[in-house]
């Protein structure tokens, strides 16, 4: 898992070299900010190069997570931020007070070895808890039965409410495939 974070993190290392990304931009730079994008749990559309409207619309989701002014342009202060940096200063108009519960969620997950896939990003049923940074989706295809029922009883242990959804659960309009959604 740190290997692929270190990835991330060089594959973004370009970004403010020369000054911002934002919308209308053609580049490996915005190439490298769809995939860290999508890792991070946010859809960008398809990783093209290319920073069009929903590579926008990922990056304001991105910034609202984190606290950031939700402007969809890629500067220092977002760039910081995907790369986990501890010096993003945080928009005046966000409370400090506001936490966000899928951080603690993930890094659970993270410990566990297993990948996260959703938090706030992405398209979620109606009403969803990831639309409030309160649920995260963990990838389970490729993932022995007994780590996931670790991991299951561990989150639960940490007061989170865990659905196995391996299988599409009847009536759900949006589902992306096997995974657990963890949500507090």
């Amino acid at each position: 898992m740190a290997s692929a974070r270190a990835a991330d993190r060089a594959s973004v290392a370009g970004y403010t070299t020369s000054g911002s990304l934002r919308k209308g931009a053609a580049n490996e730079s915005v190439r490298a900010l769809q995939d860290r994008l999508r890792s991070a749990g946010f859809n960008p559309g398809k990783t093209d190069g290319k920073f069009g409207s929903m590579t926008e619309k990922a990056v304001r989701d991105f910034q609202r997570s984190v606290g950031l002014k939700a402007d969809g342009v890629v500067g220092r202060h977002t760039f910081d931020a995907l790369n986990g940096s501890k010096t993003t200063t945080r928009a005046s108009s966000v409370p400090s007070t506001t936490g966000r519960p899928y951080e603690a969620m993930a890094r659970l997950a993270e410990q566990h070895g297993l990948t996260v896939t959703s938090t706030m990003g992405g398209k979620h049923n109606p009403g969803s808890k990831h639309y409030q940074g309160r649920a995260i989706d963990v990838r389970t295809r490729g993932v022995s039965p007994e780590r996931i029922d670790a991991f299951i009883a561990d989150a639960r242990s940490h007061g989170y409410n865990v659905r196995d959804e391996r299988s599409r659960p009847r009536g759900q309009a949006v589902w992306s495939g096997p995974h657990l959604h963890i949500d507090k």
